[in-house]
């Protein structure tokens, strides 16, 4: 699996760029496009690939924070899908790849060829474009993540990750601090013990 970095987009400017990487971080392939029709295909394979998990993500960048956080809301879109394609309630999983794995069984056509394009639909005209606008979404909101302790509510002023997204250190405080949305976000799915709220 290869692992995707470094994505900018710009609508306006009509100009992508990523990079990606092996697991040694050696090798790299750089892709760029400037013309409407390169941009319209890897737009396409770039939220194919992340939205099924073909590419891996590091959160340990601005831009691995980004890409988590669009795949994350795009990952709810997809339940919401779920749910309905299957008319009941289905969980938001420990692991989000069983999710991703459920959606993935209907893309193979498991559930009949009929399920299979209602899949393709959804992914090509849903979840694809939901993904770059929760990616290219502007990031000026702000939230708390705090933990209630000792009957005190500590708050997270700086937080250092692993690149899987998992807090290593902590700096606390006790007075209400918030952080960018998106980090916010990203370190309350992959840490989940820690209270979430948004801050106006």
């Amino acid at each position: 699996m290869k692992i995707i970095k470094e994505l900018e987009y710009n609508e306006k400017e009509k100009r992508i760029s990523f990079t990606l990487y092996d697991k040694t971080w050696c090798n790299t392939e750089k892709y760029s496009g400037e013309n409407l029709e390169d941009i319209k295909k890897l737009k396409k394979e770039i939220a194919r690939n992340i939205i099924l998990q073909q590419f891996e993500i590091k959160v340990n960048s601005t831009n691995g924070i980004e890409l988590m956080y669009a795949f994350l809301k795009t990952a709810k879109e997809i339940r919401e899908f779920l749910n309905k394609t299957f008319g009941k309630e289905v969980e938001e999983p420990v692991v989000l790849s069983d999710e991703i794995g459920n959606f993935r069984i209907l893309l193979c056509g498991n559930y009949g060829e009929k399920t299979k394009e209602k899949a393709e639909l959804f992914l090509k005209n849903v979840a694809a474009p939901k993904f770059w606008e929760y990616f290219s979404d502007e990031n000026k909101s702000k939230a708390t993540l705090s933990i209630f302790h000792n009957n005190i509510n500590k708050y997270i002023k700086i937080a250092e990750i692993d690149e899987n997204g998992y807090i290593k250190k902590i700096k606390w405080t006790r007075k209400n601090m918030a952080i960018d949305y998106k980090k916010a976000y990203v370190y309350h799915r992959f840490n989940s013990q820690f209270n979430f709220e948004t801050s106006n």
